[in-house]
């Protein structure tokens, strides 16, 4: 939450994956971002020692872009399970919670475009994430 609400604040919150509130907000505002954490929530991890609801193994190697990087920075990595509403991936640069990104080649489905859950680093240089996939 901020009283100081500047467009340069605001474009690092949310290249950094967290949402700001501009100071006065209002309890939809609250209530609709929560939602969409509930929503999120749902990919790719194991909670719990148990699998997701529908969630299967899926290699497949896959290009994608970040919305920061540029048209021009292409990024290689690959999935490695896939749920109804997301993929679980294993890539070589860190990604942040929030971070949009589109799959460019290797699903078979042109620019599909995704928000980034989750990142945890798993080794030199590599990374898991989870990834939910956008309708539009």
């Amino acid at each position: 939450m901020s009283g100081y609400s500047g467009e340069e604040l605001a474009a690092q919150c949310e290249e950094s994956g967290f949402k700001l509130f501009k100071k006065p907000f209002t309890y939809e505002e609250l209530s609709g971002w929560l939602r969409e954490c509930e929503e999120q929530s749902d990919l790719s991890r194991q909670l719990g020692g148990r699998k997701i609801k529908g969630r299967y193994d899926f290699r497949q190697d896959i290009e994608y872009q970040l919305n920061t990087a540029g048209p021009d920075k292409k990024f290689l990595g690959f999935t490695v399970n896939k749920s109804p509403g997301g993929l679980g991936l294993h890539i070589f640069n860190p990604l942040h919670a929030g971070q949009k990104i589109k799959i460019i080649s290797g699903l078979g489905v042109p620019d599909l475009k995704g928000i980034v859950v989750w990142c945890s680093k798993v080794g030199e240089n590599t990374y898991s994430a989870g990834l939910r996939l956008c309708s539009s």
